[in-house]
Parts: C-alpha cells; structure tokens; sequence
C-alpha cells in the first residue's frame, strides 16, 4: 500500500476487487499443482513450521531427498537463534538457518534458500561437467571448442556453429542419465548441427539406448527453481 493512501481507502478498494483476487489465487494454486504434477524435480515442498522440533520431525517424515537434492548435497532447513537468514554449503549440505520467529516458508527464508541453491548447482556444475563432457568428447572423437556454463532460464544446452557448448548449471537437478543425455545431445551436434533422423540416430548410437525416449523424460523437468 503506498504510504500516502488512507487504510479505509486501500481497503475499499480490496473489497471492491475481492471477486477478481480470490478468481487469481484460485488461478495461481491451480497452476502450481499442475506443475507440481508435471514437473515433480522442478518444485521444492518446504514444510511450513516455527517450531525446532516439528521442523526436525517433519523433514524425518519426508526425508531429505523429498525437500530438494542435487547430484551432491540436501538440502537441510535449520531454525535457530539467529536475528538473519544465511546458509552454508558444505561438502554434501546446503544448510539454511534461520530465526525460530520466522516461519520456514517466510519470504526472507525462500529467498536465500533460493540463492544458496543457484549458487549451489553452479558450483556443482563448473566442478563436474567439464570433466564429463571430455571424457564424452574423447570417446567418441568429437572435439569442441569451448564450454560455458550459466544460469538460463529455457534451455538446458547449446552448441553454436563453430562448436562452442554452452550447458545450463540446472542440469545438476537431474538424474544421471538425462545429465549425461544433455552433454551427449551438445556433442552430437558438432557432427549433425540440426535436429535431423541422422542427429537422433547418431545420438542413439552415442546413448546406447533410444535417444527420443530420454528426449520425452527430459520435458519432465524444468529449469525452474519453484518453492511451494
């Protein structure tokens, strides 16, 4: 509300739009469900408490992996006797504490959460996908000029014209064969620069398996970081 605007004028004015906002929350709640039912990696569930002990038993009863994991670390909220939200990142942990008063789902707590796991995945990203992609590059003879990693928000890999792969740091939220399918899907294209029956049979052929079959279960996921 703007600091000039009278409280009974603002709140005549949220009477008068009732109608509309409940029509926009119900609009927003439907969507979040069905990206939740279609894209389960993409949205993280964070159990909405104060209190120390129920944040501990509700994170037991979903177990770490059901609040949010990468290929490296859990995600672990902790509430404590801190007047600020921060967060570590250790060698297999992304901590987050912050204060009991607070509850978990409050704006300042979601959005370091959502900062610890950028700066997460980027970390994870830089430190293993060069090395997976040069030891795809040299068994399968297929030589790129540069790899770039970075934070994009529609595609999870690139490959220009003269070679250049460019992979998203979200790739780090998938299972191991659809990482290792975006990095082969790059290097395929240094042979085949379109999307071709020859690119997805040589593609097939690097995989092992059929490479339309992984394409489908990659539209699964999403680049996306959602807290619900």
């Amino acid at each position: 509300m703007p600091y000039f605007v009278a409280f009974d004028t603002a709140l005549e004015f949220l009477n008068q739009k009732r109608t509309w906002l409940k029509n926009e929350v119900s609009k927003l709640e439907l969507e979040r469900k069905q990206l939740k039912f279609t894209r389960p990696d993409s949205v993280i569930e964070i159990p909405e408490t104060k209190d120390l002990e129920n944040i501990t038993q509700a994170i037991d009863t979903l177990g770490n992996e059901k609040i949010f994991k990468t290929k490296f670390h859990d995600l672990e909220l902790i509430p404590c006797d801190l007047d600020r939200v921060s967060y570590r990142i250790s060698t297999n942990k992304i901590k987050i504490y912050y204060p009991k008063v607070l509850s978990s789902k409050h704006e300042f707590v979601t959005d370091v959460i959502e900062e610890a796991l950028r700066e997460t995945l980027r970390k994870e990203a830089k430190m293993y996908l060069p090395r997976r992609l040069r030891e795809f590059s040299l068994r399968h003879n297929l030589l790129y000029k540069s790899l770039s990693i970075r934070d994009t928000k529609t595609r999870w890999g690139s490959c220009t014209f003269d070679n250049k792969i460019n992979v998203c740091i979200h790739v780090m939220k998938l299972p191991d064969e659809l990482i290792d399918y975006v990095l082969l899907h790059e290097l395929a294209h240094i042979k085949q620069k379109n999307h071709s029956k020859a690119f997805w049979d040589l593609l097939t052929e690097m995989l092992g398996e059929d490479s339309k079959q992984l394409d489908s279960k990659l539209k699964n996921y999403s680049t996306d970081i959602i807290l619900l």
